[in-house]
């Protein structure tokens, strides 16, 4: 009856997280907390659909037209929401679905992680934490890999975390086999995560200091952890070199190369990156769920010297934070993407309900009751501070509408926009005016301007923010030049096949 019951509240636990994610689930792509972001990767999903069905051959809708092949990070994502729109329809929910259902799985690892290493009541509270973190209640239903990634690293740590704790004196065939099995799926798991998100090879340096405390300085003969290696490193480089060798745009070479390298040492240490953590720590964790975690922290030190007696070995979540926190340090401080903090929630979650549970045991029935309020006003909390995120930029919809409505399909357009939502929600492709990212595209607005109709762009479309970083020569040269059409009173039109007087 016990296991039952234990069984039941498991399953409500993990249903409600679900349904926590079901409000929006319908939004289209440009939402507030991620207008950019989100319609890129929707965009990549229709491109599948509509011109190339090659999860190897990813395609966004700018800048300049297709194929226009990126290098971003392997498309699961959008490679099943894209089968998924073949079978059902283009709806926006099938798109919302799938980074749940991984959210969700990466919920069901968390769990098991943190049932193994302290018990039941601390892997509800923990999952329960992980479920309704402000920044997981966002980007977990957000058109992104993050939860995909989420899923397999928190995964990669699972299996890891089995194979470690086996012993390998006096196993049985079974036992042995099981280690394996472990470590071979905790190698694939960590490939698939790095392969969504290059910083979760931070997690190898958890398997490296676990792997140090299980074999001492011997870990280094153990042929089974450089097999592991292989198979977690190798498939995600010849990823990177080949969507390299394909792409005109290399994002991931040139996030890499231009920004990280030359200051992952250093950012840390710059205002730029203490502003950006004053701004988004509490907006991503809640102060009282940080706070619960610096607790949790100190407890799981004091263990680890033997200060305060457990029962549990908790070196390894140890190590998983210090691992998190030297992605923190090189990574995040430089990108400052808030959704790089993702890393941080299921190391996060943990530790909380570690304090969490300190409280409940020490005060007993008031500690309980304590430990609800606490989980119920973080959970109203966070959605407070998720709601205005959730909300769709109208706008953007709107502008993507008019294009698909009052252009053809094959139609190449220029907007006016530095961010590229509005061509990648149009179903058009293009060009964003006046960007000056690119040394082939000129800037003098009318060499700028014949350099589009070269190559192909049938109309430039403004709305009423006009041209970006355009001091009014290149919309004055539109309007000398080319035949204008305003459609519902402020889509402006221009025909760059048509000049005036023509």
């Amino acid at each position: 009856m016990i296991r039952d019951k234990r069984k039941w509240i498991t399953i409500l636990i993990i249903l409600s997280i679900f349904l926590m994610r079901i409000p929006g689930i319908n939004n289209a792509p440009p939402e507030v907390g991620d207008m950019w972001r989100q319609p890129d990767t929707e965009s990549i999903a229709s491109n599948f659909l509509n011109h190339e069905f090659n999860i190897l051959k990813p395609q966004f809708n700018y800048d300049g037209p297709l194929p226009n092949y990126i290098q971003l990070e392997f498309q699961i994502t959008t490679f099943i929401i894209a089968i998924l729109y073949k079978v059902f329809g283009q709806h926006y929910f099938l798109a919302r679905l799938v980074p749940i259902v991984f959210f969700m799985i990466s919920v069901y690892y968390l769990y098991k992680i943190s049932q193994k290493i302290y018990g039941i009541e601390i892997a509800w509270i923990t999952i329960i934490i992980y479920g309704i973190l402000p920044l997981n209640l966002f980007y977990s239903r957000a058109i992104m890999p993050e939860s995909a990634a989420l899923c397999f690293f928190n995964g990669a740590f699972y299996y890891f975390y089995i194979f470690d704790s086996q012993s390998e004196t006096f196993c049985s065939y079974y036992e042995s086999s099981r280690r394996t099995s472990s470590l071979f799926l905790s190698a694939i798991f960590t490939a698939l995560a790095i392969s969504q998100k290059t910083p979760t090879i931070f997690i190898g340096l958890a398997f490296l200091f676990m792997s140090i405390e299980k074999y001492g300085l011997y870990f280094i003969k153990q042929a089974k952890l450089w097999i592991f290696a292989i198979i977690s490193l190798f498939p995600p480089f010849l990823y990177i070199l080949y969507s390299g060798h394909i792409a005109e745009f290399k994002f991931v070479e040139g996030i890499g190369n231009k920004h990280i390298l030359p200051k992952f040492l250093s950012a840390i240490f710059t205002p730029e990156a203490i502003d950006f953590y004053k701004a988004n720590l509490a907006e991503s964790f809640t102060i009282i769920i940080l706070v619960l975690g610096t607790i949790g922290l100190l407890t799981v030190i004091l263990t680890s010297l033997s200060v305060i007696p457990s029962k549990d070995k908790e070196s390894p979540i140890l190590y998983w934070l210090i691992a998190m926190i030297l992605e923190v340090i090189f990574i995040v401080s430089v990108i400052k993407f808030k959704y790089y903090l993702i890393f941080l929630t299921p190391i996060i979650s943990i530790l909380a309900a570690r304090a969490l549970y300190l409280i409940s045991s020490r005060l007993r029935y008031i500690g309980r009751v304590i430990v609800v309020i606490i989980l119920i006003y973080t959970a109203y909390n966070s959605f407070i501070m998720v709601k205005d995120q959730m909300v769709v930029r109208q706008d953007i919809v709107d502008f993507g509408r008019v294009v698909d409505e009052y252009t053809k399909e094959g139609d190449l357009i220029v907007v006016g926009h530095f961010d590229p939502s509005r061509l990648s929600i149009s179903n058009r492709q293009g060009w964003r005016a006046n960007i000056g990212l690119y040394d082939h595209i000129p800037k003098g607005v009318e060499e700028q301007i014949q350099y589009y109709i070269e190559n192909g762009a049938d109309y430039f479309i403004l709305d009423e923010n006009g041209i970006y970083n355009d001091d009014g020569s290149m919309k004055k040269y539109l309007d000398d030049n080319f035949m204008m059409e305003i459609v519902e009173g402020k889509y402006r039109f221009y025909h760059l096949g048509t000049k005036k007087g023509t």
